[in-house]
């Protein structure tokens, strides 16, 4: 037997429902259609189709209601586990005939997405930072703007809400992770500024549910996942890849930013920025000028940072990924549905260190599964 899927239907949880699930108020496999896509720093997307004759529970959903995906595969000695999650956001219902309800749903990241940075620019720790390590100045503004000090007098609105019918935002304790930064976000949406820091900063970062009615938020220092390098291979020669090519290319590149910050002419402040690739040897001295003007002095690097990452040299992998019994998704890489493994690719002479950043998954009852896995570099 292949792979099955059910889905688990949730009340909204928080703390008034004493455990992040809420009321389970349904389970099902007679939906018709299911497909989710998962992407590292990123929320879920949930969506299904069912026939409210079949599904009565379909006609009951309320706005954050949760719905969480249950995968098995006895082929591969996968039992059932989450696969993923998420809040119902959007429904549409069609009369038919037949009837049809085909339902979205957000992952729990989508909770941080609500929130902007409320606070007004120029303010240290919590609209900027100058120098304080990625993991510090992310958890610090999950409780400035969603967490335990949404309430502080410096935000322009306050964020505490009923609590009794909301979940407590909780990050751990932060152990000083990341990469230094200094840079400037305010008004801008808070899940977009955790993935801008996260990015400077050499991490990933999640949020999941605990069974106290909160939901916690992390930060991975490195990757979400788990170095698999030496343990998972992708290769034509291996069976589990198709279509495979290389990508080199140079042409666009920029890895010398010269950054302008406040005044003009000679008074004008300047940081120049280097990418990880820059050496002294003149292929890589490719320049670029980044006017931030509106930016502190004082934060220039990330202007900079931003602009290299964009202006990357390109080194692309392509290629389609196979299931295959050596090498499954859930079993030998995103083993319990975490993205973010570090697996090793090969194409003819190239081989390299890619990262697994995102999975579609569709699936029919009674059909096979179809899976499509994303990889990109680290």
């Amino acid at each position: 037997m292949g792979a099955l899927y059910k889905l688990v239907v949730r009340e909204r949880g928080g703390n008034g429902a004493g455990t992040y699930a809420g009321r389970k108020k349904a389970e099902s496999v007679n939906f018709l259609s299911l497909a989710y896509t998962k992407r590292v720093n990123s929320p879920d997307l949930i969506r299904f189709t069912a026939n409210p004759d079949d599904c009565a529970w379909v006609s009951d959903l309320l706005v954050d209601d949760q719905i969480e995906v249950w995968r098995k595969n006895d082929a591969l000695d996968l039992d059932w586990y989450r696969d993923a999650a998420g809040f119902v956001q959007d429904w549409v219902q069609r009369d038919g005939p037949p009837p049809r309800s085909t339902v979205t749903a957000f992952g729990y990241l989508s909770y941080l997405e609500r929130r902007i940075v409320a606070y007004k620019a120029g303010q240290e720790g919590y609209s900027m930072v100058t120098n304080v390590r990625a993991e510090t100045a992310m958890k610090n503004l999950v409780k400035y703007n969603i967490g335990s000090l949404a309430g502080d007098a410096l935000r322009v609105t306050s964020g505490v809400v009923d609590n009794s019918k909301a979940y407590s935002v909780v990050p751990t304790a932060s152990a000083g992770g990341g990469n230094l930064v200094t840079v400037g976000f305010a008004w801008d949406n808070l899940l977009d500024t955790l993935r801008m820091l996260s990015r400077i900063g050499g991490g990933d970062f999640d949020l999941y549910p605990a069974n106290t009615g909160q939901l916690t938020f992390e930060f991975y220092a490195g990757q979400r996942g788990t170095d698999r390098t030496a343990t998972v291979f992708f290769s034509s020669t291996l069976g589990n890849v198709a279509e495979a090519e290389y990508e080199e290319r140079w042409s666009e590149a920029k890895l010398r930013a010269i950054v302008g910050g406040p005044n003009n002419g000679t008074a004008r402040s300047t940081q120049v920025v280097d990418s990880s690739e820059y050496t002294t040897d003149e292929t890589t001295h490719r320049e670029v000028f980044v006017d931030a003007r509106s930016a502190e002095s004082t934060a220039l690097s990330a202007p900079g940072t931003n602009a290299l990452d964009k202006a990357q040299v390109a080194r692309e992998y392509r290629f389609k990924v196979l299931q295959t019994p050596a090498c499954a998704y859930g079993v030998h890489y995103a083993v319990s549905g975490v993205m973010g493994d570090l697996v090793t690719v090969r194409v003819g002479a190239a081989s390299d260190t890619q990262k697994v950043v995102g999975v579609t998954v569709s699936y029919e009852p009674g059909k096979a599964e179809q899976i499509d896995v994303e990889l990109g570099n680290p």
